[in-house]
């Protein structure tokens, strides 16, 4: 994974760093951060994935997010809540789509992130999304007031507020847009056969009729997600939440069409859009990538393919 050299450069603050949820964002970002000489060690959700990290000398804790974190332990027998102490965590745990529920989701998180302060960590990251936007219209930065609509959005809106009252000083937010990248294939499950990459169009190649043809498009990619954690992990900026979406911002038919053709796929097709139609949102990350003090090395989502 290419990273620009004036990141490389950058001083990791703490040498111990645990990644929850060493999955399609965590398990890249660790093998990063092992090139800085960092102690990385994180969690997952199987004993299969764990034995695969470790062929990567990556060590991996088995967690269950809706099981009282003091009951559960490392491979070493010690309490997983001593992963914290003098630590650094990215809080990476996606809320899952099947049998949701929010108020587990946002009480779970919660009972985490204070067990992990209790345990003298010293910084968390919390990847958010910017679905806490929900469906505002226009441009929206990282000062905009959040507004989740789906359930979702409102469990991320909840953690983030938990977050920002409790522990202004020692939490920051990321909110990447779309995530695209790389697409590894699942050695766990003989039967999947996936694409290569990590992007909206192969679902949508298959699709017709496709409503607001010319909302903007927000897309990050995963090179820049990791690029904007290595920022965070180094340095300090005032700002409390950042939005993460490429600079560029094509209209969602121009884009998958273009993409569709760039891969040789069915081209899918959009219904006729208003021009009198107020357009969605647009995440603006200009402040974010300036506060953070790096230039995206994809700053427009045709630059993905």
């Amino acid at each position: 994974m290419a990273l620009e050299p004036h990141v490389l450069t950058r001083e990791i603050q703490h040498k111990f760093i645990h990644i929850m949820g060493l999955g399609w964002l965590g398990r890249p970002l660790a093998s990063v951060l092992q090139q800085y000489g960092a102690n990385v060690s994180g969690s997952v959700t199987s004993a299969s994935k764990q034995q695969m990290l470790l062929t990567e000398s990556l060590t991996a804790d088995i967690f269950d997010l809706y099981k009282p974190i003091n009951k559960q332990y490392t491979s070493n027998g010690k309490v997983l809540a001593t992963r914290f102490t003098d630590a650094s965590l990215v809080l990476n745990i996606p809320p899952g789509r099947t049998n949701f529920s929010q108020h587990a989701f946002v009480n779970s998180m919660i009972a985490l992130i204070d067990c992990a302060m209790q345990n003298g960590l010293q910084q968390l990251i919390f990847i958010s999304t910017t679905s806490v936007f929900g469906e505002q219209h226009g441009k929206v930065n990282q000062h905009t007031a959040v507004q989740a609509k789906t359930e979702s959005g409102k469990a991320h809106q909840a953690i983030e507020a938990h977050l920002a009252l409790y522990y202004p000083d020692k939490s920051k937010v990321l909110r990447p847009s779309g995530l695209i990248g790389p697409n590894p294939s699942d050695t766990s499950n003989k039967n999947l056969v996936a694409p290569k990459m990590r992007h909206p169009i192969y679902s949508l190649c298959h699709k017709s009729d496709i409503p607001n043809a010319n909302d903007p498009v927000n897309l990050i990619h995963q090179a820049d997600v990791i690029q904007a954690i290595l920022a965070l992990l180094s340095t300090q900026p005032v700002s409390h939440a950042f939005n993460l979406s490429a600079l560029a911002h094509p209209s969602r038919k121009a884009y998958y069409q273009w993409c569709a053709k760039r891969l040789s796929l069915p081209i899918p097709t959009f219904l006729h859009d208003p021009k009198e139609r107020q357009l969605g949102k647009l995440i603006d990350a200009t402040q974010s990538f300036i506060d953070l003090d790096f230039t995206p090395t994809y700053a427009s989502p045709f630059d993905m393919l």
